[in-house]
């Protein structure tokens, strides 16, 4: 008796007749028309890479056209950016050209926004140039100091020292705090001058060289080194 075949098992080694006009050849097509495997994947790959360079000419048009938007900055960003250069403008003095206004918005808009990162205490040591204060703000002195004063903030020994220079030939007027300390958690300095409360030194601005700051005491204030 003749063994079945069930006829879903091919096992084809050359041509073979499936049915009418229909034939599967090893290496062209399989048994239902379509191509080989790698065929297919060969024509995805080049599918995919035709779209990905008509994606990247789409992008350079845009780009040359000024159409494409730059990755938007933090919030505050441009703003704390302004400031901060006019802060630093500020701290040369009289020939920034800044005037009192200016100099004090400036101060503001980084109040507001807060300090992004605590300075060191590095960064708040040691002696300083008083350059502008907000006190000073009149129409002929804009903020900037007519005198010499230095600050000092010796926070090894925990003293805070100001001398300020009068007239010329005349000693300097020296003023001090004790009990200096820096709290860098909430970038503030500390001190207390003997008979009177503590004062504090809010800081708003420390790059190394320039410190800019609210003093309880004498408002909006910018030192240098």
């Amino acid at each position: 008796m003749a063994a079945v075949v069930p006829s879903m098992s091919l096992h084809v080694l050359g041509p073979k007749v499936l049915s009418p006009g229909k034939t599967w050849q090893r290496d062209s097509l399989h048994c239902d028309g379509s191509p080989p495997r790698h065929s297919r994947i060969v024509a995805t790959v080049l599918g995919t890479l035709a779209g990905s360079v008509s994606i990247i000419a789409r992008r350079g048009q845009l780009a040359a056209s000024g159409r494409v938007r730059r990755r938007a900055e933090p919030a505050g960003y441009e703003m704390r950016k302004s400031a901060e250069d006019i802060v630093r403008l500020a701290a040369k003095g009289r020939v920034s050209g800044l005037q009192a206004a200016e100099v004090v918005k400036a101060l503001e808009t980084l109040e507001a926004l807060g300090i992004e990162a605590p300075p060191s205490a590095s960064d708040v040591s040691g002696s300083f140039l008083l350059v502008f204060s907000s006190s000073l703000a009149l129409p002929f002195l804009e903020g900037f100091m007519p005198n010499r004063e230095v600050i000092n903030f010796d926070l090894s020994c925990g003293r805070m020292h100001l001398a300020i220079d009068t007239l010329p030939f005349l000693p300097a007027i020296d003023m001090f705090g004790d009990s200096l300390s820096y709290n860098s958690s909430e970038c503030c300095l500390c001190y207390r001058r003997p008979g009177s409360s503590a004062s504090t030194w809010q800081v708003l601005f420390a790059d190394g060289k320039v410190l800019a700051a609210r003093s309880s005491v004498t408002g909006f204030n910018i030192v240098r080194r």
